[in-house]
């Protein structure tokens, strides 16, 4: 009987895609760990900033990955366990924020509107990357998520008055 370490041609059978999967999972436990502590200790628009820049920088590694397989998992590691992090990091206070700064009666409206916009822009947004990388390349293409981040952040940067917090 096998242990499943061996596939019965005698190569391994072990696949990277679960394990770096997987420590995106944990990145996400560690930011929600850490999610309001940044807040209290850096203020909330700090935060968001912050992490709108640290998953932004992680995100640069998945086009900077070398062709050597242990070398471009480990960059996948790295992006998704502090990626992950980040980005649970900036999810949990953007939702706090929304939920402070809107009245009561309209937090459901919102959460709603929310919903369907991320559920609308994300297919459309991978359908749009699929037809870019076509167009110009995969590497170039990756190069956008990190230069979202970085405007992304420059963004929050100018909306002092909208923001609470340092």
């Amino acid at each position: 009987m096998s242990s499943g370490a061996t596939a019965p041609s005698g190569r391994s059978s072990w696949r990277p895609r679960p394990v770096v999967i997987g420590c995106g999972g944990i990145g996400g436990l560690a930011g929600a760990g850490v999610a309001g502590r940044s807040a209290q200790r850096w203020g909330v628009r700090r935060t968001l900033i912050g992490a709108l820049l640290l998953g932004g920088a992680m995100q640069a590694l998945v086009p900077l990955a070398p062709p050597v397989p242990a070398v471009a998992i480990s960059f996948l590691i790295a992006t998704q366990l502090v990626g992950d992090g980040a980005l649970t990091v900036y999810l949990v206070n953007e939702t706090t924020l929304r939920q402070q700064l809107l009245p009561a009666d309209a937090l459901g409206r919102a959460a709603a509107t929310w919903t369907v916009a991320t559920g609308v822009l994300t297919p459309t947004g991978a359908l749009a990357g699929a037809a870019l990388a076509e167009a110009i390349g995969m590497r170039p293409t990756l190069w956008l998520l990190p230069f979202a981040g970085v405007v992304a952040a420059l963004w929050l940067m100018a909306a002092r008055r909208a923001l609470p917090g340092r």
